[in-house]
């Protein structure tokens, strides 16, 4: 009988197949890979990676904080600045904010942004500011410069460059609450207060005082303020006396203030509310009061 004959009537009658040399090794299962090779680490790494489909979802990264640096939009249309905190300097003692005036909508070329950098131990603004960015001349067809975001970005970064304000060295900021008073320590009136909650046991009271205001005084020479802070029945401490007059600025309050407290708890930078008389209606922004804290205010503040 013929041998390829023979395979085939013992294929049909169950007996194992018979290979030649050639198809055996192909069927030959693949040896095993000593435990230290290369490809074992690369088999045991793909086996331990789990399949896309049935893998757990990642484990999310910390979202971002979008509160650095803080800024608070105002409106065009009710003149109300927009607002930035941009920070203070690494040694605690400078920030910087910028306000942005959208103009009263009376001319195409008009509005600024103005960066301002303040010293907090004497209340004072650096040399070199504010950096105050305006078209030329309000009157232009074609304004001058034309963007003035774009102006400002270029001018803002070397400026909190050369003080040292460092973006992220800042805290959120504090709302003033109001409460109602009738204290009679310097006067027999009325004057309304805010509660500052600056840090657990750290409450300072903030008392503010209208003077020579009204809008029907809104021209020259202004309006001013008496503002004081009080910390557990102390004695006051006078911020802003009362007798400085800004022009057309005819109201002051806390109401839309801000208060930021620097990170080593030394210094703190007051924003109080204002209202200036303006070419239509009135503008709504902000000024500061830098205060140089005692240690004992800020429990944990250093000596």
């Amino acid at each position: 009988m013929r041998p390829a004959l023979l395979l085939a009537l013992l294929a049909g009658c169950g007996l194992p197949v018979v290979h030649t040399i050639n198809e055996a090794k192909k069927l030959e299962p693949e040896k095993a890979v000593p435990k230290d090779s290369k490809d074992s680490k690369d088999s045991k790494a793909s086996k331990a990676a789990p399949a896309t489909d049935a893998s757990a979802p990642p484990i999310p990264s910390p979202a971002p904080r979008t509160d650095i640096p803080f800024k608070r939009a105002g409106e065009a249309a009710s003149q109300r600045d927009d607002f930035t905190f941009w920070g203070w300097s690494a040694d605690n003692t400078r920030y910087a904010f910028e306000l942005h005036d959208h103009g009263p909508g009376a001319t195409a070329c008009e509005g600024s942004y103005t960066l301002y950098v303040v010293d907090a131990t004497r209340d004072a603004f650096v040399a070199g500011t504010p950096l105050v960015v305006e078209h030329k001349r309000k009157e232009d067809e074609v304004c001058d410069p034309p963007d003035l975001a774009a102006e400002i970005e270029k001018l803002r970064p070397p400026a909190l460059a050369q003080h040292g304000i460092v973006v992220d060295n800042q805290r959120p900021p504090t709302l003033p609450r109001r409460v109602s008073t009738s204290t009679g320590r310097e006067s027999s009136s009325a004057k309304p207060a805010w509660i500052l909650t600056l840090g657990p046991g750290s409450q300072l009271r903030a008392e503010l005082e209208n003077r020579h205001g009204g809008r029907d005084k809104a021209g020259e020479p202004g309006g001013a303020y008496h503002l004081t802070l009080t910390r557990d029945g102390e004695a006051p401490r006078v911020i802003e006396s009362g007798e400085r007059r800004r022009p057309f600025v005819w109201h002051y309050d806390l109401d839309g203030g801000l208060v930021f407290l620097a990170p080593d708890g030394r210094h703190l930078a007051l924003f109080v509310a204002t209202t200036r008389l303006s070419f239509e209606g009135d503008r709504h922004s902000l000024m500061s009061n830098a205060v140089a804290l005692p240690p004992t205010w800020i429990p944990g503040a250093p000596n």
